[in-house]
């Protein structure tokens, strides 16, 4: 008898659980608006909300931030559900971004993830800045014209390291490819704000201690980095790319590097309609293009950085590992070969690239450490 009572008890509970969670899945209610414990009428329309949970908040308070701005129909429900799945100590503070039509049970799984809007973009490594303009414009966070503008409003950029920039400089490189939550209401300036914000995690104290010890600027170090980030798809080379150029600079060598003139060509009226932003195969009227971004007729560093390149890039340029490297040259899969002296990297070249006696174009590099230069291909 005892146990039949039990049982009846057990299966009484799951019932009445299950009930509760299908009923959770309708928007608008907490727990349903198809069967309302008292009230049948649906929440009235409203716009994005916008909640602050404060760190600790309890699960009834921000229950009764949510059914005051008709986010949820009831804040006693809401804390109920919370105290249901076990989230009510563990609903993670932040400024929330509610849309309409979501469901009690979609709210509150939002709060405990600490997911603050459903606008989630990730901006990849290497793009330029139009590129990431294309990609937020994309996913609906701000048009491209808006985000234009906010780049040239020096109030954006106040007190980031991007502020240190030189002047005349754009913000190529300064915007942090990372995976972002923007909110619903994100402007232009919070977008750029927030990128540049993410950028500055990047250069903790102690790193920017070591670049003052090196003698290097954030400047310098995120120009050197676009190019490594831009030079290969293989992770493992970003190290020696960086060793390559570095030595190079130190040699008082041009760079010599493709993608630097791929930045400097955009500027060709009709190209990127063309060629896109990084056209591949380069030309000798291409190299000789003059421009202060173009490393085949410019020694040292162009004036800024050709794209937005992400932490591993950065590490890369701030400690390439000692060699005596000069020389790379592709091989034909998306990796390079490595050389020391410019009579290995012609050797090099003849084997991965099939040019006889001759130097590839746009190859790292024609010019040796001795400063001599061989035959280009025509």
């Amino acid at each position: 008898m005892r146990a039949a009572w039990l049982l009846g008890i057990a299966i009484a509970s799951a019932l009445a659980t299950a009930a509760v969670l299908i009923s959770l899945a309708v928007p608008g209610d907490t727990f349903g608006d198809t069967v309302p414990p008292l009230d049948s009428e649906p929440l009235p329309p409203r716009d994005i909300v916008t909640i602050d949970v404060r760190a600790g908040e309890s699960a009834q308070s921000i229950g009764e931030k949510l059914e005051k701005t008709r986010v949820v129909r009831s804040s006693r429900q809401f804390e109920s559900l919370a105290a249901l799945l076990g989230y009510a100590d563990q609903l993670q503070a932040g400024t929330y971004d509610f849309e309409p039509g979501l469901s009690a049970l979609q709210v509150l799984e939002r709060i405990y993830g600490g997911v603050t809007s459903p606008r989630i973009v990730t901006i990849p490594e290497g793009r330029r800045l139009e590129e990431v303009a294309a990609i937020l414009a994309a996913n609906g966070v701000v048009g491209e014209a808006e985000f234009f503008a906010a780049l040239e409003e020096p109030a954006n950029w106040s007190g980031t390291l991007a502020a240190d920039r030189p002047l005349g400089v754009s913000l190529e490189g300064y915007l942090f490819p990372a995976t972002y939550t923007f909110s619903l209401r994100a402007t232009g300036g919070e977008v750029v704000r927030q990128m540049l914000e993410r950028l500055d995690q990047a250069f903790p104290p102690d790193r920017l201690f070591q670049l003052s010890r090196q003698g290097q600027s954030v400047h310098e170090v995120l120009t050197l980095a676009s190019i490594v980030e831009r030079e290969t798809l293989v992770a493992e080379e970003r190290a020696l790319i960086s060793s390559v150029f570095s030595n190079r600079l130190g040699a008082g060598i041009r760079l010599e590097s493709d993608v630097t003139v791929q930045y400097a060509i955009s500027e060709i009226p009709g190209s990127i309609d063309r060629f896109g932003y990084w056209k591949t195969a380069l030309t000798l009227d291409d190299l000789a293009f003059p421009s202060p971004y173009n490393t085949y007729v410019n020694t040292g560093l162009p004036p800024g950085p050709i794209a937005n390149p992400g932490d591993a890039s950065i590490a890369a340029a701030i400690d390439p590992p000692p060699s005596n490297l000069f020389f790379f040259v592709a091989r034909g899969d998306g990796s390079h070969v490595f050389a020391e002296t410019f009579d290995e990297h012609l050797r090099n070249a003849r084997e991965f690239l099939g040019l006889g006696d001759q130097v590839p174009i746009g190859e790292v590099g024609e010019e040796g450490p001795d400063g001599a230069e061989a035959e280009r291909a025509p």
